[in-house]
């Protein structure tokens, strides 16, 4: 006896697709936290990154470099300073270059950094003891040549609940992550606001 193929009736492919759509709508604002975060998290990191590259490339160069912050058009550049902490005029920056004989040799760079944005959050707060630079009026983060940094505290949003602030540390110049705005004020620095700050 010939056993007949049962399929798939209206009723139950209706009840599978509510379903996934159920799951769909629950999961969805969880994964779009999710990335948020993820892309928040990828910005402070990059400020990290460039604090580490800004630190090297002072020890290096065994002058001062700096970075300077335009939190309204919210770019940032990195650049070289002389022995008068004045903008270097020289070609002072290292890049590496091939030669005609094939032998790999630094060449030199005034931008060491070139100017950038931060794409995935916004710097809303930076609090720093470097005074700000003299011909923009900008504020800074200045890195020297045995590793030291002006002591600074940026505070990265992309919301009011979501924030993170990136500590840089005098001694040894290093940059850390931490959660949230911080607690409390940092002192004896100056503070300059960016768009949005808390919203």
């Amino acid at each position: 006896m010939e056993r007949r193929r049962r399929g798939f009736t209206f009723f139950e492919i209706m009840l599978v697709i509510v379903i996934v759509g159920i799951l769909t709508a629950v999961a969805l604002p969880r994964m779009r936290g999710t990335y948020r975060r993820s892309q928040l998290t990828a910005a402070a990191r990059e400020l990290v990154g460039l604090m580490r590259y800004a630190r090297n490339a002072a020890v290096l160069r065994e002058l001062p470099v700096q970075i300077v912050f335009d939190l309204e058009e919210q770019r940032y550049q990195l650049i070289p300073l002389d022995e008068n902490q004045e903008r270097a005029e020289e070609r002072t920056g290292r890049r590496r270059r091939r030669s005609e004989e094939g032998e790999t040799r630094f060449t030199t760079d005034t931008d060491t950094g070139g100017v950038r944005r931060l794409a995935k959050a916004r710097i809303t707060a930076l609090y720093t003891d470097a005074p700000p630079e003299e011909k923009t009026d900008l504020p800074r983060i200045i890195y020297y040549a045995d590793g030291s940094a002006t002591p600074a505290t940026i505070v990265v949003q992309d919301g009011p609940d979501h924030a993170l602030h990136v500590v840089i540390y005098r001694t040894t110049g290093m940059a850390k992550v931490e959660p949230g705005v911080p607690e409390e004020e940092p002192e004896t620095r100056t503070l300059f606001y960016g768009p949005g700050y808390g919203k």
